[in-house]
């Protein structure tokens, strides 16, 4: 079959897709097919084999599953990282925790990551500055397997430790706690669109406030003084966020909003003394 009428084919699949050519397009690449190849190479011939595959795929994105999981990867930050139903796909939103945290963070500090998940947060940050000690944790094993898997296909020297939250981590001390931690209500009706996604890494709880309530409580013990606190959060609960840093005693707290300028990212300090 020809690459133009396979394209066709494809797109039939995917009638009511607004994001039908672009979804088509990463399956394309995927299978080793380079999409301009329909506009500079519409007669190629496709293998048998690519077609069945292709096929598969846009049948599983047209059932309801996500691209991400499709293709078994997703890039963030420009790092590609493997993906699978065992870890939320990253997004956009998240990188502008990241941002934050780059121009943020001073030389040669030592940053842990909470609920690292494929581990984008922890592998995009010492991927950009490799000054920093980065350690990243979750409590799923599934989860730390791909964030291992990442870390070696790219290169990137993290650490990765099984724990919930800080219950392994005896004692240790950052000088930096991030988290993109679950932060949906249990009756969210956001959870719907995400069903592929795991549960776990998206709800806390009645509230969707209980992970930073926690998280906020057992960071005092775990951050150097002078030590910087960040959450990713949703965006509409910078001022719950704020508020509950406030209350555990932490100092200088901010928000900062994300490239549609909606608030998304707070950030505090563990006193000095």
């Amino acid at each position: 079959m020809r690459l133009d009428q396979l394209y066709l084919d494809l797109c039939a699949r995917l009638p009511d897709e607004e994001d039908a050519q672009f979804q088509i397009d990463q399956c394309l690449s995927h299978c080793d097919i380079p999409p301009t190849w329909r506009f500079s190479r519409p007669d190629h011939d496709i293998a048998p084999h690519q077609i069945s595959r292709l096929r598969a795929m846009v049948g599983e994105v047209a059932a309801g599953t996500p691209l991400a999981y499709v293709l078994g990867e997703w890039e963030f930050f420009a790092l590609p990282l493997s993906v699978s139903p065992s870890v939320l796909i990253p997004r956009a939103d998240t990188e502008t925790l990241v941002e934050t945290l780059i121009k943020l963070v001073p030389t040669g500090k030592r940053l842990l990551d909470l609920g690292t998940g494929s581990g984008a947060i922890a592998l995009a940050l010492k991927h950009q500055r490799k000054d920093l000690s980065v350690t990243a944790i979750d409590q799923s094993e599934a989860a730390l397997t791909i964030a291992k898997q990442n870390a070696l296909a790219l290169a990137l020297d993290v650490e990765f430790v099984a724990s919930d939250w800080f219950a392994a981590l005896d004692g240790q001390r950052f000088d930096v706690i991030v988290s993109n931690p679950p932060y949906l209500a249990s009756d969210d009706p956001h959870l719907e669109d995400l069903r592929h996604e795991p549960l776990s890494a998206l709800v806390s709880g009645k509230t969707g406030l209980e992970c930073f309530e926690h998280i906020a409580a057992g960071a005092k013990k775990h951050l150097t003084p002078g030590g910087i606190i960040a959450f990713e959060h949703g965006n509409t609960q910078s001022q719950a966020v704020q508020i509950i840093l406030g209350e555990m005693g932490y100092d200088l707290i901010q928000s900062v909003k994300d490239l549609a300028g909606r608030p998304r990212v707070t950030f505090g300090y563990q006193p000095e003394a």
